[in-house]
């Protein structure tokens, strides 16, 4: 596939600071704007699946 110059040269740039070949910066980058535009659905983060930690008073003041 034949890009625009710049927009060459945008993916280019990208692909060389994450570390990955031009194909997969092209997969990131369409996987983004695919879950912008809310045509696909975001993988859920494991890490969303952890509720905050609740705290009182009660729990950070030591008992007298």
């Amino acid at each position: 596939m034949k890009f625009a110059p710049d927009i060459a040269d945008a993916i280019d740039r990208f692909a060389k600071e994450e570390a990955i070949n031009r194909e997969e910066a092209l997969a990131v980058i369409a996987r983004d704007w695919l879950i912008g535009l809310g045509f696909l659905q975001a993988d859920p983060d494991p890490a969303d699946d952890n509720e905050p930690e609740q705290f009182t008073v009660q729990s950070i003041v030591p008992q007298l």
